[in-house]
């Protein structure tokens, strides 16, 4: 989505490593699919359309227009994100 420099996950991924988190769904084992629809559930959906928190930088949210966290994001372009990162398709 270009919201941040591109070599900022990469660094972002390698201190999660070294803290033993999980950079990766696939131990979830759970569906591009489920994981959208479960987001329409969340306090930042709007009218049953997903909403994201997403990272502009480390330590820095995105806002809408509005001012808050809440991003509406593509359906499949979140859907493609989630599948890269592990989730099954």
């Amino acid at each position: 989505m270009g919201l941040m420099d591109p070599e900022v996950p990469g660094r972002i991924a390698q201190l999660l490593n070294l803290l033993n988190l999980p950079v990766e769904l696939s131990a979830l084992d759970a569906s591009a699919d489920m994981l959208v629809e479960l987001t329409r559930l969340d306090k930042k959906a709007r009218s049953g359309r997903a909403r994201y928190a997403l990272a502009s930088g480390i330590g820095a949210m995105a806002t809408d227009e509005s001012g808050g966290y809440g991003i509406e994001a593509d359906e499949a372009e979140a859907r493609r994100v989630l599948v890269k990162l592990g989730a099954r398709s």
